[in-house]
């Protein structure tokens, strides 16, 4: 009891640490806050890498929609706007351009992972239970 209590506090503590926009709000969370929130709201997974980087792994459930590709714009519409959209790239440098992007273009709510995939493997690089 006293664990999903710290836990809890844990994650309420970390979610303060946001980036406030005027449309919206993007929070850039280390991992294990990232993995909390992802098991506890409902939204979607997006992997912003390359399709040759998501096609080397990539966290379980993510869809693989590029911030560099061509497309990006058209296949981000179909994303619900109103819902939590988590987000991740290699290091976090994508996440946070297509992050702000997002917000500027009406999603309310996106989750980043600081530092992107590869800060994420290497916390979870002893279970590979959460990895596609």
């Amino acid at each position: 009891m006293i664990k999903k209590g710290l836990i809890t506090l844990f994650y309420l503590l970390f979610s303060f640490i946001s980036i406030a926009q005027k449309n919206g709000r993007l929070e850039i969370l280390d991992t294990k806050v990232f993995d909390t929130k992802l098991i506890h709201l409902k939204g979607n997974l997006i992997d912003l890498r390359t399709p040759e980087e998501f096609s080397n792994g990539a966290i379980k459930g993510a869809i693989n929609i590029n911030w560099e590709g061509k497309d990006f714009k058209k296949e981000i519409k179909e994303i619900p706007t109103n819902q939590p959209v988590f987000i991740y790239c290699g290091g976090g440098y994508r996440s946070k351009e297509a992050g702000e992007w997002m917000i500027k273009n009406g999603f309310t709510t996106v989750i980043m992972l600081e530092n992107g995939y590869d800060a994420w493997k290497e916390i979870h690089k002893s279970s590979n239970s959460q990895e596609n």
